[in-house]
């Protein structure tokens, strides 16, 4: 993949983020998705409103709002690329490059290469405003054969604490099942 289009794909994920307005995180059910164009399934909430191709997305899945005050749904989306040239490494470092260029107060919180069952993946965190919100957005980069899959789950900085542990299972409930 060329570096323009990593630009692209960041781009389409920056117009997704914009849509959000807050809601909950589901204690209860969760339902199952699965593309088989793409050959992956994840789980997510199943009061969640399931979006496919949507804005540049795969799939994104946005959470109800818990009062009509709410003014921000915790939402998660996917982004495929296919045909990448470029490494896990410097797709990482890439967006990382981006954060404070793309958000107002925008600063990176962490940021690692790790091993888990499907392989190497970048994991970030970084932190910005957006509409004179205060937002962090929790992210997973794999690389599968030359396919990128980049799992974004963004959320108000005072639900971080509510919602990191449904980000995190989602992020753990996505597979992968054949080489793209």
């Amino acid at each position: 993949m060329h570096i323009k289009q990593l630009k692209t794909t960041a781009t389409i994920f920056l117009l997704f983020i914009f849509i959000g307005v807050h809601a909950q995180k589901s204690k209860s059910k969760w339902a199952t998705y699965k593309d088989k164009e793409w050959a992956f399934s994840m789980k997510y909430p199943a009061n969640w409103e399931k979006k496919l191709a949507f804005r540049g997305t795969q799939i994104a899945v946005v959470s109800p709002k818990e009062t009509p005050q709410d003014d921000f749904n915790e939402n998660f989306n996917l982004v495929i690329n296919p045909n990448t040239d470029i490494s896990l490494k410097d797709v990482v470092q890439l967006t990382l490059d981006q954060v404070p260029q793309s958000f107002e107060e925008g600063k990176t919180v962490s940021s690692e290469i790790l091993n888990g069952k499907g392989g190497e993946y970048g994991e970030i965190i970084f932190s910005g405003m957006m509409n004179d919100k205060k937002l962090i957005w929790y992210q997973r980069i794999l690389k599968k054969g030359n396919t990128l899959f980049i799992l974004t789950f963004t959320m108000a900085e005072e639900a971080y604490g509510k919602y990191r542990p449904t980000a995190s299972l989602i992020f753990d409930s996505f597979k992968v099942s054949k080489k793209n």
